[in-house]
């Protein structure tokens, strides 16, 4: 089980690396977007996300 301060370090390198390329490929047409979707979802991450963080993963199977 991954812990909550896990969880805000996984958030916060992906945030980083984000900007981080962001002030690195300044001219890249792509940055603004990404920087909107990143900041969008650090929000998001912070206000929900804390509560709820993780994935499901679900097998389903016809009876046979």
């Amino acid at each position: 089980m991954t812990s909550e301060d896990e969880w805000d370090e996984y958030e916060w390198l992906y945030a980083k690396s984000v900007e981080d390329y962001a002030l690195e490929q300044r001219d890249d047409p792509d940055v603004p977007s990404a920087l909107e979707h990143s900041r969008g979802w650090r929000s998001t991450y912070m206000t929900w996300g804390r509560d709820t963080p993780g994935f499901g993963l679900y097998l389903f199977r016809k009876p046979v």
